[in-house]
């Protein structure tokens, strides 16, 4: 849930660093938040309001990633496999077609 970067690139966020951005992003301000842990009631309720959008925000962001290679490729072997599918049929059809045709004398093709 980081929504940002360290400053120097190719650098990691530390845990503390990113729990720290995840608060501010939920309008928590971290030297702040022992002051309003103390009232729990008050906490949890702001807890759930807090979480709830940016669960769902989260999600849309996983959903609105790019594929990934493996799923590419599978995609592909499902069209492939679909294709060859529909091609066999459409064969059998009229195989089908052309020997009913043969047996009965009429000449439909």
């Amino acid at each position: 849930m980081s929504n940002g970067d360290s400053r120097i690139p190719k650098d990691f966020l530390r845990f503390k660093d990113v729990c720290k951005k995840d608060l501010k992003t939920c309008g928590i301000q971290p030297a702040e938040l022992e002051v309003e842990v103390s009232n729990r009631t008050a906490w949890r309720a702001k807890s759930k309001e807090i979480i709830q959008p940016a669960d769902s925000a989260v999600t849309i962001t996983k959903c609105t990633l790019p594929l990934s290679y493996e799923t590419k490729v599978h995609v592909v072997v499902v069209v492939v496999v679909v294709v060859v599918v529909v091609v066999v049929v459409v064969v059998v059809v009229v195989v089908v077609v052309v020997v009913v045709a043969s047996y009965t004398g009429r000449s439909s093709l």
